[in-house]
């Protein structure tokens, strides 16, 4: 998110948030649908992601299902985690459907 609104340290240099970004990291939702190995989140994941509940930033539809999301399941992966479908999976196939996903949730206004 600091990519996408800027770092509120940075809030005086004009010209550092990329306000078109999108986290293409490992989503809560991609630990389900994907069936990831992972890590348990720690307590101090869980804070944050309760923090994040209440920044402005994170307001949207998206955003709140994917903390909660975090939060019910306790579970936290890294995109390291789809090469237990093979080495070329995250380029094959993940990312070109990732991009799908993130250009119709664009569309919908979800993102």
């Amino acid at each position: 998110m600091v990519i996408i609104s800027g770092s509120a340290s940075s809030a005086h240099l004009p010209g550092l948030a990329t306000p078109d970004g999108v986290w293409m990291g490992v989503w809560a939702s991609d630990i389900e649908n994907y069936q990831l190995p992972s890590d348990r989140l720690s307590e101090v994941d869980i804070k944050r992601c309760n923090d994040l509940l209440k920044d402005p930033r994170y307001r949207s539809k998206f955003w709140q299902n994917e903390l909660r999301t975090f939060i019910k399941i306790k579970k936290k992966a890294e995109q390291q985690a789809f090469s237990r479908y093979g080495l070329t999976y995250v380029v094959d196939e993940y990312l070109p459907a990732k991009l799908k996903q993130v250009e119709d949730m664009r569309n919908k206004g979800l993102i």
